[in-house]
């Protein structure tokens, strides 16, 4: 005998299922347009299209009608509904203490979309504390573009206990406990050194200073010396007077990457 009555239960479970449908808080998707930022201004922002259809259940047969072709729903099937793309998502990379790590982004790389529980509107015109506009919760709206992607094809390969910044096939900087390298692949093995420019102005002030004198010895030594010396003078050191050591040049080493030997 077929069952005539609903349970509280069954009414309750059923609201509540109804009210989850209607909540969206995270998803992932695809870059499909990258617009850049302008700094002070506005955020840089990108087109998505959201990687996860949604999913409904028909309740009237034949709704929502299908193409042509595709058999009608029944009631209680499964049918997906795609998302539309989200255009002007603004993108949130890492920032703090006035610092920050950003580029750009390109189609097709990966992102992950999270939706405030409230309209964050007038505190991103503002950065200041403010009331929501729109006082509905959870709407699944003024979505927020975190790069990143938890997608097999773009696994990221080992990192060899590094700390990796760069191209994962390409130049890289790595960090680890026993120094840093540049310029490396992950993985790959560096084969030479970051100058450092006290040791090697060092250097080429004692040679200045021996080209200082031998550039007045006989030949062939005294003009060997004094060309070697014009040359070194037209690369940007100047000897000074007779006698006195170059001081240090401006382009030898870096001033911006200190680095221990």
């Amino acid at each position: 005998m077929p069952r005539t009555l609903i349970t509280d239960g069954e009414i309750s479970s059923a609201a509540s299922f109804a009210d989850a449908a209607r909540v969206y808080h995270r998803v992932e998707g695809i870059v499909l347009r990258f617009y850049p930022g302008v700094a002070g201004k506005s955020v840089p922002c990108v087109d998505v299209q959201p990687g996860t259809n949604d999913v409904r259940f028909c309740v009237i047969a034949g709704v929502p009608a299908q193409p042509e072709g595709v058999d009608p729903l029944v009631v209680g099937q499964r049918y997906s509904e795609p998302w539309p793309v989200l255009h002007k998502v603004p993108v949130r990379y890492p920032s703090f203490n006035g610092l920050a790590v950003w580029c750009d982004l390109k189609a097709g790389d990966k992102v992950d979309l999270e939706a405030p529980d409230l309209d964050p509107s007038t505190y991103r015109a503002t950065g200041k504390a403010s009331d929501p506009p729109i006082t509905r919760r959870n709407s699944g709206a003024f979505w927020t573009a975190i790069p990143g992607s938890t997608a097999d094809p773009d696994a990221l390969g080992p990192s060899g206990g590094l700390l990796c910044i760069g191209s994962t096939s390409g130049p890289s900087v790595t960090i680890g406990p026993s120094g840093v390298t540049l310029g490396v692949p992950v993985g790959g093995t560096a084969t030479d050194a970051v100058a450092r420019a006290t040791a090697v102005d060092a250097v080429f002030q004692n040679l200045m200073a021996a080209l200082q004198t031998a550039s007045s010895l006989p030949a062939p030594v005294g003009p060997f010396a004094a060309a070697l010396l014009t040359s070194f003078q037209t690369a940007g050191y100047s000897a000074g007077t007779p006698g006195t050591i170059a001081p240090p040049a401006a382009t030898v080493g870096s001033s911006k990457l200190p680095c221990a030997p």
